[in-house]
């Protein structure tokens, strides 16, 4: 029965650290992108404390793709048009 509970008892707590620490890692990163972005936009980063992180690296990629650092996707190649001596 020691066994039993150990078991238990160690399945709980190794159950809720890792949570806590997703959790922790996910609110750092949500700050760092956050900080990203207001340097981008210079502005300080407690004007962006209610903005989404996912929505943070969206609009800071979008910026980087616009500065031509990154661009979206392919970049398609248009042909030049066909000039003819008529």
């Amino acid at each position: 029965m020691e066994s039993t509970a150990g078991i238990h008892g160690g399945a709980s707590l190794k159950g809720e650290r890792p949570v806590q620490d997703l959790t922790d890692r996910r609110n750092e990163e949500a700050r760092e992108v956050r900080d990203l972005l207001a340097a981008k936009v210079k502005v300080h980063p407690i004007w962006l404390g209610g903005l989404d992180a996912q929505a943070a690296r969206h609009i800071y990629l979008f910026i980087q793709a616009l500065e031509g650092r990154k661009p979206f996707g392919r970049v398609r190649r248009q042909r030049a048009p066909r000039l003819t001596l008529d």
